[in-house]
């Protein structure tokens, strides 16, 4: 059985998630690098025999909608991570007012 991870932030996280639970020197060599969470998705759509894909919630919802790949459910909370986004406006942007319009962002910089 393979495993088919990206080499973006959530492959990191793949990769220290293994080492954590103490499982990554055994299953090392069984795993496959793509580019992106959507090379996994499209790695696992392909078939390559028994294998599993990790991506983020999101990635993996958008390729089940197209078919081929299924949700399994969510990485046990001990060891799951949590990717934080921040947002602000840029004062040279050709729209100041964007900002604002998103929620829980004032207009102020």
């Amino acid at each position: 059985m393979r495993s088919s991870t990206n080499r973006a932030s959530s492959g990191t996280y793949i990769d220290s998630m293994l080492k954590k639970i103490g499982v990554f020197e055994q299953v090392q060599a069984k795993i496959v690098r793509v580019d992106d969470g959507e090379a996994v998705a499209t790695r696992i759509k392909e078939g390559h025999g028994k294998e599993f894909g990790f991506g983020g919630y999101t990635d993996v919802l958008h390729n089940q909608d197209m078919g081929g790949v299924k949700l399994v459910g969510p990485i046990p909370e001990e060891v799951q991570n949590y990717t934080m986004y921040f947002r602000c406006p840029h004062r040279g942007g050709s729209e100041p007012g964007a900002g604002s319009r998103l929620p829980g962002l004032s207009g102020d910089a």
